[in-house]
């Protein structure tokens, strides 16, 4: 599989037609966060297809690129292991259900208060490696260490979906996970890259999973 600066704008284009359907889709208010994430995805494919662009003419340190890179990364390591959760616990009815996906939530800020304060002054390099971008920022530590932040975020991201009232909530889960092991055999040096790609593409079946709820 290659990947590309016109691979990332392509399904950034896809996103945003998918996320401006599911927003403008939703009638209750305390769904807006979860219609959101297509259009997140979208942005996040974007800013990475900024950076294809100045990798494309070595310029990795050039204002476009850092834009790209910086962008991406928030979104990837700050923005969803607290988007998701929160997104599924505002319109979750059920307490029993709402404690679980609250404990997913306080494990995704745990999560991102010892990624800033790992990665706060420490440069991020980016490089192509086998057709994917390859993110390395810092030392994650011990491997005991880099495990139990690694489950933070997987919990913390695809547990509210197993969780959730939502019919067929697990669906789009699923397929995240799914998506997680994929990039994780196969793309291990580049993960991040390639699962945020695999994990934006999915977004079509949340859309699906979200009117299939109010039909």
């Amino acid at each position: 599989m290659c990947f590309s600066a016109e691979a990332s704008f392509s399904a950034a284009a896809l996103l945003a037609v998918v996320g401006y359907a599911t927003v403008t889709d939703t009638k209750n208010k305390k769904e807006i966060c979860l219609a959101a994430i297509p259009l997140i995805f979208a942005l996040q494919q974007f800013s990475e297809g900024l950076l294809w662009v100045a990798l494309g003419y070595n310029m990795a340190d050039s204002l476009l690129g850092m834009v790209g890179k910086y962008i991406f990364l928030f979104i990837a390591y700050i923005n969803w292991p607290v988007w998701l959760p929160l997104s599924l616990y505002l319109p979750e009815e059920n307490s029993t259900r709402r404690t679980v996906i609250a404990a997913c939530l306080l494990g995704g800020v745990i999560f991102v208060i010892w990624n800033l304060t790992m990665v706060l002054g420490e440069p991020v390099t980016v490089g192509i490696v086998d057709q994917s971008i390859q993110y390395s920022a810092y030392d994650p530590g011990t491997k005991a260490e880099f495990i139990f932040m690694r489950f933070l975020y997987v919990a913390a991201v695809l547990i509210p979906t197993f969780t959730s009232s939502y019919r067929y909530m697990w669906a789009f889960g699923l397929v995240v996970g799914i998506t997680f092991i994929i990039a994780e055999y196969f793309y291990h040096y580049t993960f991040t890259s390639v699962w945020c790609f695999f994990a934006a593409v999915t977004s079509g079946v949340l859309f699906l999973v979200l009117r299939a709820n109010r039909q």
